[in-house]
């Protein structure tokens, strides 16, 4: 076997890896963690001194008839500022989108999409998290659990995280190292 065949195995076994892992994990319901997540974003801003209306911010769509409901903040395709998303102080933004599927009083995540840009001129531009909806059929160049690190054509594979985690790293980590 040539080398790219043995890494479009290995990114296909690595997808599959992470189909499983969410066909199996269980959250709390989507109202649960919507309002774990807003009182999250609240306690943030309050604490750093940002001035937010996180209530206006966050959104809710409750679960259609297939179960699957939305939790977003800002715009799902960040291309300029908006009032709608969180601004920080370094004047970088965030925005996100997270689809849930309620499962029997717990939920399974299905995708997500976590923005952090940067300022202007700042290198990289941007970091963003994406958990696909479903595997692609080039998962070497498209893993399903994602990093893009400031280029929109690079993914970098990462492990499925919860969306508190991602915002642990967005507040705690990304930006701490801005200030």
């Amino acid at each position: 076997m040539n080398l790219l065949a043995e890494a479009q195995q290995a990114a296909k076994a690595l997808d599959q890896s992470v189909s499983a892992q969410l066909r199996t994990r269980r959250l709390e319901s989507a109202k649960r963690l919507f309002f774990r997540l807003r009182s999250y974003l609240y306690d943030q801003c309050k604490n750093n001194a940002f001035h937010h209306d996180i209530y206006s911010k966050i959104k809710f769509q409750s679960p259609d008839k297939a179960g699957m409901a939305l939790i977003t903040l800002g715009p799902s395709i960040d291309k300029e500022t908006t009032e709608d998303h969180i601004h920080f102080e370094s004047g970088s933004r965030l925005s996100f989108g997270i689809t849930i599927r309620e499962v029997a009083g717990s939920s399974e995540l299905v995708s997500y999409r976590f923005h952090h840009a940067f300022t202007s001129g700042h290198s990289p531009a941007f970091l963003r998290f994406d958990l696909n909806g479903e595997e692609h059929s080039e998962p070497l160049r498209e893993p399903r659990s994602h990093l893009h690190p400031g280029i929109e054509s690079v993914r970098m594979p990462t492990p499925v995280l919860h969306p508190v985690e991602i915002l642990d790293r967005v507040f705690f980590a990304i930006e701490a190292s801005v200030k």
